[in-house]
């Protein structure tokens, strides 16, 4: 085993990496099915609601930046509801 040491530049690029601003859920079909802000939601509501998106099946992404929008859909795969109501089976 080789031990890699880190010089002070990775260092503070390791620590510096930013938090989540919000969370976007991608239904298999392609669609945004789901959009939360957690700077503004609780911990306990986030938790439950990003539990309930990677159930469905969505991809969950992360949003770094201040502001950001998404258009959330319908999903396509016949049922016509979003991630976290059964949308995405």
């Amino acid at each position: 085993m080789t031990s890699k040491t880190m010089n002070k530049a990775e260092e503070t690029k390791i620590l510096t990496k930013k938090k989540p601003t919000g969370f976007v859920a991608i239904c298999q079909c392609g669609v945004i099915v789901g959009a939360m802000d957690y700077e503004r939601t609780e911990r306990r509501e986030a938790g439950k609601l990003l539990g309930t998106w990677l159930h469905d099946g969505c991809t969950v992404e992360p949003r770094f930046n201040g502001t950001w929008s998404v258009t959330v859909e319908n999903c396509r795969c016949g049922t016509g509801k979003t991630c976290g109501e059964g949308g995405a089976e």
